[in-house]
């Protein structure tokens, strides 16, 4: 065989090999789909806003050693304000109160003393509002003998006016008819509107 035969056969030789690679090659290639990128995991998501309930606001008065308003978590019981309170002082009578019993949001607690003539139910007390519909003792209030503590389960008596009811009784005797409230400093027509129908001197 002449070298010119020999060479166009080793050239020929060279061109389907390389051409059966390239086939080889297109055809075990892999494939390209589309990209799929997986779901991100519940560990990787923003986290929702959990709701919070809203605190128990409650005025703690009488026998305990710092008296004031407290906020407490929900479902909290008259023990939980009285601790938020200081605790019980010396005077406290317990067998007036039940430490057990569920508080209310923006009641006022009162906590009687010893020898102390306390309202039938010490707690819970109402909170004190503008509303018609408190009593004490199943009726109304007393304004020549009621205590302190008692005047100031009335609509707008703080402890400052409950102070004055009681010093202007003392000055000037028992109120005649409950319209003679109105003479006592700090309560005018618009205060005693709300305390007319809460209020008796008999």
């Amino acid at each position: 065989m002449n070298s010119g035969l020999r060479n166009g056969l080793l050239a020929a030789a060279v061109t389907a090999a390389a051409g059966g690679g390239l086939w080889w090659l297109q055809r075990h290639a892999e494939p390209r789909g589309v990209e799929i990128v997986p779901p991100p995991t519940p560990s990787l998501m923003a986290p929702t806003a959990t709701p919070t309930s809203a605190p128990l606001v409650v005025h703690v008065a009488g026998a305990v050693r710092a008296p004031g308003v407290y906020a407490l978590p929900p479902g909290a019981r008259v023990i939980d304000a009285v601790t938020a309170a200081g605790g019980l002082n010396d005077e406290a009578d317990l067998d007036q109160v039940n430490l057990a019993d569920h508080l209310q949001d923006a009641m006022r607690l009162y906590i009687p003393a010893q020898d102390e003539q306390a309202p039938q139910a010490p707690t819970p007390i109402p909170a004190r509002s503008s509303g018609l519909d408190l009593q004490l003792n199943g009726g109304l209030i007393q304004i020549n003998h009621a205590s302190q503590a008692e005047l100031e389960t009335l609509p707008h008596i703080g402890p400052a006016l409950a102070e004055r009811i009681i010093a202007y009784r003392e000055a000037n005797g028992p109120f005649a008819q409950i319209e003679d409230l109105k003479r006592v400093s700090g309560i005018g027509d618009k205060t005693f509107a709300d305390l007319q129908n809460l209020i008796t001197v008999d």
